[in-house]
């Protein structure tokens, strides 16, 4: 019988405050759509106003008393109460002209904000279809709601279904839950003003409104989300790049402003990135609506085997020095190798015996051992070699 009572209250309720939604409807349709006439009605007065200011000098209010003004005016003939109210309107609209039509223009700047308002699309946003689901127990279900307006960490929100909309005051609270649409978490604070949202929560009614007090909320609208993707670079553009997933996915990066991009173990800038690079991790904020990451981690794949100590052979071409330490110059398969020779490093004939290096020559065939830097080869494309071994094959 309670839940019988219950439910027929709800029904009278929503009954109530559907007859207040149509009116309300009706007249925002009425207003909208004669409000276009209205505004160039306003426009037109206002332009007129000033132009007539700009191109004749002040004039003082007319002489009512003038036999010849009061002449023009038969309806001031009569005198009394009508004559004064006529009056006296007539003196603030001559004096006042330009406060007016700048009132009357500004009086129509919040019809633009109510028209843009009344915009209802949760389609646009991936929502589905409004749904109002009020239980016995007291607990509501929301669907597609649009944040109309916000106070603090109460929300006024609104569905429609065709031309019937029903508006509701959610609250929220420390118990209250934000996800976004993808399933990361958010704040309150995130909810903005054109949102939908899905709410469950707790029922309440108000003296002229529903209520609900929401416990979980998902945010069609913040389509944000922290993501790590990984690929090869496809094209590279003036601050941004694409890059194509193994799912054949391309996406659009671009750097934050605090991002940093490491090839390897070296900090690089961002014009050093290429097509073709390999991107093992690139980290951020990606925005789904967009298909935008903005990064503020990229990690570009650098080969290690080719930064380890190994032996290299090549032709001598030219040497700095006679005495450790010394600047070698050693072309390696058609590439130029600067090798640094350190006082520890070890200079060897072709029979592995101590060598001189002022005997050393251009044209001899040479090999060393060490590791190449992988900082001047990643920001200069230079080949440097630390060599721990020296020998001359021709000694």
């Amino acid at each position: 019988m309670k839940e019988k009572t219950m439910e027929h209250s709800i029904i009278v309720l929503f009954n109530q405050f559907a007859v207040s939604s149509l009116a309300l409807s009706a007249a925002t349709v009425f207003f909208v759509q004669y409000f276009p006439y209205l505004v160039v009605l306003l426009f037109i007065v206002f332009v007129r106003v000033f132009q007539r200011e700009n191109t004749t000098p002040p004039q003082s209010p007319p002489d009512w008393n003038d036999p010849v003004v009061r002449a023009g005016f038969p309806q001031l003939r009569g005198g009394g109460k009508k004559q004064l109210t006529l009056l006296g309107i007539y003196a603030i609209l001559a004096t006042m002209k330009k406060g007016l039509a700048l009132g009357l223009f500004l009086s129509a700047l919040p019809a633009f904000a109510l028209a843009a308002a009344i915009t209802y699309n949760p389609a646009s946003v991936g929502a589905g279809s409004p749904e109002l689901h009020i239980r016995t127990d007291g607990t509501v279900t929301l669907r597609s709601a649009r944040v109309d307006q916000i106070a603090g960490t109460t929300f006024y929100v609104g569905v429609k279904w065709g031309d019937l909309p029903v508006r509701f005051t959610m609250k929220t609270s420390a118990k209250t839950s934000v996800t976004k649409r993808y399933g990361g978490s958010a704040a309150v604070s995130q909810i903005a003003i054109g949102d939908y949202l899905d709410v469950e929560g707790e029922f309440f009614v108000g003296s002229d409104f529903f209520g609900v007090e929401a416990l979980r909320i998902k945010d069609w609208s913040l389509q944000e989300e922290s993501a790590v993707f990984l690929g090869v670079v496809t094209e590279v553009n003036p601050g941004n790049f694409l890059l194509r997933t193994p799912q054949n996915q391309t996406i659009s990066v671009r750097m934050a402003s605090s991002s940093t991009i490491r090839k390897g173990a070296v900090a690089i800038p961002f014009g050093l990135l290429q097509r073709g690079d390999a991107i093992p991790r690139a980290a951020g904020t990606y925005d789904y609506a967009t298909n935008v990451l903005t990064a503020t981690e990229l990690i570009v794949f650098q080969p290690r085997n080719e930064f380890a100590p190994r032996n290299f052979e090549g032709v001598l071409k030219e040497a700095r020095m006679a005495q450790l330490p010394a600047t070698l110059t050693i072309t390696v398969g058609g590439a130029d190798y600067t090798v640094m020779v350190s006082e520890k490093a070890e200079v060897l004939k072709k029979n592995r015996a101590p060598a001189q290096l002022a005997r050393f020559v251009a044209g001899d065939t040479v090999r060393f051992y060490g590791a190449l830097r992988e900082e001047e080869k990643t920001l200069q494309d230079a080949r440097v070699v630390d060599a721990e071994v020296i020998r001359n094959l021709n000694l």
